[in-house]
């Protein structure tokens, strides 16, 4: 007489042990899931950050200082803003995605904007996912199409900025990509 055990017991261990293991997983997602839901119900600013223009009448007054409006201007203005955006979503400390302190430190660290300035930059990201743009926006972030579906994204950025919403020429770019590799080339000498 052998018992069921005899015939199915390893099996019934491994599936007892599969069991658990889901389980325990389950329940960590949950806990991290409802600490997300409490959190965010708290503020939700705390994960999409949200424009916050100083002014509404006037569009040339915004969290931007002149050094901020000289870096975006000799960067090229909005013709700079959707590769810059791609470059700290993508590729800063690992990707940025919508990670608002990510964002803004990026617009910092590589670009000189201040903090004042970058807190109006940060939301971008979360306003186009919340547009429905990621999917035109995931394979290229300067494509035509994701640009003009972000269209009432950079409006709000220029609203809270009071930064232009021109394109300018770009000048003296050749002259810093060599004056920056010659730079490169005599601390490798």
């Amino acid at each position: 007489n052998k018992s069921i055990n005899d015939y199915y017991g390893h099996k019934i261990g491994f599936f007892q042990t599969l069991s658990l293991v889901l389980n325990a997983l389950l329940m960590v997602y949950a806990q991290v899931g409802q600490s997300g839901i409490v959190l965010t119900s708290l503020n939700p600013d705390l994960l999409i950050p949200r424009f916050q223009s100083t002014s509404k009448n006037n569009a040339t007054e915004g969290k931007c200082n002149e050094q901020d409006q000289e870096i975006y201007i000799q960067d090229g203005g909005n013709a700079s803003l959707a590769p810059h955006v791609d470059y700290c979503a993508r590729s800063y400390n690992g990707g940025c995605l919508i990670n608002a302190t990510c964002v803004e430190d990026c617009f910092q660290d590589l670009y000189g904007y201040s903090s004042n300035c970058t807190s109006c930059v940060a939301p971008i990201s979360p306003c186009g996912v919340e547009s429905g743009c990621a999917f035109l926006c995931i394979a290229d972030g300067t494509a035509p199409a994701c640009v003009e579906c972000l269209r009432p994204c950079i409006n709000e950025f220029h609203a809270c900025t009071g930064l232009p919403a021109e394109e300018f020429a770009v000048e003296n770019q050749t002259t810093v990509a060599v004056a920056a590799a010659a730079a490169v080339e005599n601390t490798c000498n």
